[in-house]
């Protein structure tokens, strides 16, 4: 996986920001390849990018920052079909957090008053995602 994710990077070097080049590399770095890096693309499955979500989401990233991950890995292996080097997007597959943001929170109508204004607690909770 880290042959790919590198040749990745180099190849989208030209297109993107310093700064965008560094949030991937970053990722890359922290999380993907200690736990995928060694890992063969031939042989990932969607079940091992699963597990592998479910494993940062226990060590306590965050689900917009699982995804972002997931966003990182799922940009490679496209490009990786693209190149002939993975044989599927496993990553289009695999099954990611999902993340509820404020306003499809607020736009629940279970989290509305009959005035058709949002309820103070349940506001409370969409903005900050913690119940009161």
């Amino acid at each position: 996986m880290d042959e790919l994710m590198g040749e990745w990077l180099a190849f989208k070097r030209q297109a993107l920001s310093p700064k965008s080049v560094e949030l991937y590399a970053a990722r890359m770095r922290r999380y993907i390849s200690p736990a995928l890096g060694r890992r063969r693309v031939t042989s990932l499955t969607p079940r091992d990018l699963d597990l592998f979500y479910g494993a940062l989401a226990k060590d306590g990233v965050s689900a917009f920052g699982v995804r972002q991950v997931h966003s990182t890995i799922r940009a490679a292996l496209s490009q990786g079909v693209k190149w002939q080097m993975v044989a599927s997007k496993v990553a289009l597959i695999a099954s990611v957090p999902f993340i509820i943001s404020p306003l499809n929170c607020l736009s629940n109508s279970a989290n509305h008053r009959s005035d058709g204004f949002p309820n103070q607690k349940a506001a409370s909770t969409c903005l900050t995602g913690a119940a009161q």
